[in-house]
């Protein structure tokens, strides 16, 4: 009686066994669109013949795409033994061919996609459950969700204005119970050992979901939707630049023609890695989007715990006493690892190599490769981590690999290590570690205490159109209660990774701690240092007392960089013969919707759009009534009572205004034609604290002294007590101050009148190069008091510069003082910063 085994690969291919006691049958069926080579090796078998190939060990065949092969046929001799390897490799049809054969399928499926995304814009799916959106499906007719937002595209695989189509093989948009039998969410127990990279360069992002799957319940509580459901509607969990988002996706997902998932994958039939992935992509803007990047920021993503990030030198060279380097970062591993925090790591250099192929040299590590630290273990005198490849496979095979020698009885039954060579997990001592990898990340896992804030930059100018500056919309206050109340607070922008944030880059930030002396003056307490990270965080102790929390920036990076297109871009572009919106301009929709929803609900209020109207002076938006989002004005949009959803919000622009008037609006919110954002940017900033609940009051900066007060605070404070004086010039009348930015590439200016008058101040930073400044002509004047300090300009390398130098010149003069300056006035310029949003050459209302 014969036996018949089968391996089913995610590309269509198969490859089925069937054998007996006297013979064995090969035979490949390729429904993949590539031509396959397959190759059987039965060399260490006895009494075994190849019927096709006699005398022979090694027989080739080779399939075309859409056939089965010529069987290999084996011969059995008593007595035998049978043993065989095998590869099996594919080279792609040209990506013409390929799309002829999913002809067949695509004007039915365009038309299924438009008439489902037509349907779907009509339901407020992003601010409902699963089960209501389930429901409004059946008001509609409908059995099967098709996210709009995300389609089953190309729009949603790679960025289709810049980049060439990036893949080998056409996208088959599948749905589970196409390519897999029985499909669920989660069986049984969560496993990292579940996760399978497929051919999408994002090991970086399922490395810190290996991480996160030590932890299932963790995974589990990504999942707002658990159970597979016929409508393929699925709820996931993340913490998207700083703010708690619930992404609603489809189970459409990208697959080889006729076969299985083309990106990551679970075990079995599981689909949480596949919708995770999904999800992620989409808050990305696509799939493509994941290639390359930084365990540390998915880490973030999914878990919205702070996280510490540790480089090593990159020229091992610089180990001078490698043992005492290594203590160090142990000491961190161990506390880390008792603490339960996660752990990755990576490799230096480029990822170029995708699952399946191999490491080649390196001793069985992978370059600029992702990896999960599980263990950190000390015995018998030896220190030792255990590390977790994501692709489950490619291992190091050094000193305390797997088949290592150093493996002795004794240190097996101290470590109880699981020397399984295709499990993708090692061993490795720390020194090797150190040397062969170049950073770690812990994600400092807790059940904080949190509260998160939308905030804002706004750039301004003077009521007298002296100068400019950016400022925090608001300040934070709260009250400590204990002595050493330990809190982790961060800023959180953008992230970049988003297709067309680079309209939007980074700013260099920071943020000082003051310390309320009485109900209206306060002293500097401390800081966090300026960077232009995506978020960064920073642990303080605090005693009892009241505190305020003052975002700063030297505001150089609100412009556009040196480089930076002029080129208008239209709402619009044409693709695959039908208009689709231009994804830089949906881009840069979303990110007006985040400056206004500060509620941080995914909703739009009638407060908020009335708010929007009177910014950009349109009537439409200026006198809306909570009611009215259940009348007619607002039928066929996307919205509920409580407010108009982000694709409502896109959907009352392009009903009541043409593209010409749209642009205009833009341009009034302070977006020029190219669609870069010259004028305010959004950030999040958290607050976590490892017991009690926190309580957090917002103001209004320009209500306040807070803003000046800041800057003054922090630069007297890097002068005084880090000694960064030294960096600037002193004259009889005057001292300058140049506070470099090490993290940030950036310097700010501060100059102290040491003068019993008047000082009219100008600095020229203009002669530096590759920088952006502030004021946007790189040229200050402002008046300084006798014996005050005042911050003057900032300047910043340009985020597409490779090096920037920088200098200034300044020159004084003696003055009158102000008209309407009184010497006891201690708010110094803050009279002109209080009005400046109402007096913005702009007209840009003060709350945007």
């Amino acid at each position: 009686m014969s036996t018949t085994k089968t391996i089913k690969y995610p590309s269509g291919l198969c490859i089925n066994r069937t054998f007996d006691d006297s013979s064995e049958t090969w035979a490949i069926d390729n429904q993949a669109l590539s031509i396959a080579e397959f190759t059987l090796d039965i060399g260490n078998s006895s009494n075994c013949t190849l019927d096709n190939a006699p005398g022979e060990t090694t027989q080739t065949v080779v399939v075309p795409s859409q056939q089965q092969n010529d069987e290999i046929h084996i011969t059995k001799t008593l007595p035998w033994s049978f043993s065989a390897r095998f590869s099996l490799s594919e080279t792609p049809l040209s990506l013409e061919e390929q799309k002829k054969a999913l002809d067949q399928f695509k004007v039915e499926w365009n038309e299924k996609v438009e008439a489902s995304e037509k349907i779907f814009k009509k339901i407020p799916y992003e601010v409902l459950t699963q089960q209501q959106i389930a429901d409004e499906m059946v008001k509609l007719g409908q059995n099967n969700f098709i996210d709009p937002h995300f389609p089953p595209r190309d729009t949603s695989l790679y960025n289709v204005v810049e980049d060439q189509y990036p893949f080998n093989f056409v996208i088959h948009w599948r749905r589970p119970h196409e390519f897999m039998d029985n499909p669920v969410v989660f069986e049984d127990d969560i496993d990292p050992n579940d996760i399978r990279q497929g051919s999408l360069g994002d090991c970086w992002f399922l490395s810190a979901l290996s991480s996160l799957a030590e932890r299932p319940a963790m995974v589990r509580r990504l999942f707002v939707t658990q159970k597979y459901n016929k409508e393929g509607i699925y709820q996931i969990r993340m913490c998207k630049n700083g703010e708690w988002v619930i992404v609603t996706v489809d189970d459409y997902i990208p697959c080889r023609y006729k076969g299985g998932p083309m990106f990551s994958r679970g075990a079995g039939n599981e689909l949480w890695v596949m919708l995770v992935e999904k999800a992620y992509a989409k808050l990305h803007g696509s799939y493509q989007a994941l290639s390359a990047g930084f365990t540390k920021h998915a880490m973030v993503d999914l878990s919205g715990c702070p996280t510490e990030h540790i480089s090593f030198p990159r020229d091992k060279e610089d180990y001078e006493d490698i043992e005492e380097e290594a203590e160090e970062i142990y000491e961190k591993l161990l506390e880390a690892d008792e603490e339960g925090y996660l752990i990755s790591t990576e490799t230096s250099g480029v990822d170029t190599i995708t699952e399946g192929d191999g490491p080649g040299a390196g001793a069985g590590l992978v370059s600029g490769h992702a990896y999960s630290i599980i263990q950190v273990k000390e015995g018998l005198g030896v220190k030792l981590l255990n590390i977790r490849n994501p692709w489950g496979q490619f291992e190091w095979n050094g000193a305390w690999g797997d088949n290592s020698e150093e493996w002795t009885e004794e240190m097996i039954e101290e470590f109880e290590p699981v020397l399984d060579a295709n499990d993708g997990s090692f061993w490795m001592c720390l020194e090797d570690f150190m040397m062969k990898f170049e950073a770690i990340n812990f994600c400092k896992i807790e059940n904080y205490e949190e509260l998160r804030f939308k905030g804002k930059f706004l750039k301004a100018k003077a009521k007298d159109g002296s100068h400019e500056f950016v400022t925090s919309k608001f300040y934070y206050t709260f009250d400590i209660e204990e002595d050493e109340t330990t809190m982790h607070i961060g800023l959180h922008q953008e992230d970049e990774r988003i297709v067309g944030a680079h309209l939007r880059r980074n700013m260099d930030c920071g943020f000082v701690v003051l310390k309320y002396e009485d109900d209206e003056d306060a002293s500097f307490y401390d800081y966090c240092e300026f960077s232009r990270e995506r978020e960064f965080f920073k642990k303080f102790s605090f005693e009892e007392g009241k505190y305020a929390v003052v975002p700063l920036t030297s505001g150089a990076l609100m412009q556009k960089t040196l480089n930076a297109s002029s080129a208008p871009i239209p709402p619009k572009i044409e693709f695959e013969d039908t208009a689709i919106p231009h994804p830089y301009f949906s881009s840069t929709l979303n990110d007006i919707f985040r400056k206004l929803d500060l509620a941080v609900n995914g909703l739009l209020s009638a407060d908020e759009l009335n708010q929007f109207g009177r910014i950009i002076q349109e009537p439409l938006f200026m006198d809306i009534k909570q009611e009215d989002f259940a009348t007619q004005t607002f039928e066929n949009v996307s919205c509920n009572h409580e407010g108009v959803s982000l694709l409502g919000f896109k959907q009352l622009l392009f009903r009541n205004f043409n593209d010409h008037e749209i642009t205009g609006i833009l341009h009034k919110l302070g977006y020029d034609e190219a669609l870069n954002s010259i004028k305010s940017r959004v950030f999040m900033l958290s607050f976590q604290a490892d017991e009690n609940p926190i309580t957090i009051d917002i103001h209004d900066i320009l209500d306040s002294k807070f803003h000046k007060t800041a800057w003054e605070h922090l630069l007297n404070h890097l002068k005084e007590e880090e000694g960064l004086g030294d960096q600037g010039y002193e004259d009889d009348d005057y001292s300058s101050l140049v506070y470099i930015h090490p993290q940030a590439y950036s310097c700010s200016y501060m100059i102290e009148n040491t003068s019993d008058e008047f000082q009219k101040v100008t600095l020229d930073l203009t002669e530096s190069d590759s920088c952006l400044f502030l004021p946007t002509s790189g040229v200050a004047t402002r008046v300084v008091p006798p014996g005050e300090s005042m911050y003057i300009c900032s300047l910043a390398c340009d985020p597409d510069a490779t090096s920037f130098s920088y200098t200034y010149n300044i020159d004084t003069e003696e003055v009158e003082a102000p008209e309407g300056y009184e010497e006891n006035d201690d708010s110094g310029d803050n009279d002109e910063e209080e009005d400046d949003d109402a007096d913005e050459s702009s007209g840009e209302d003060s709350d945007y």
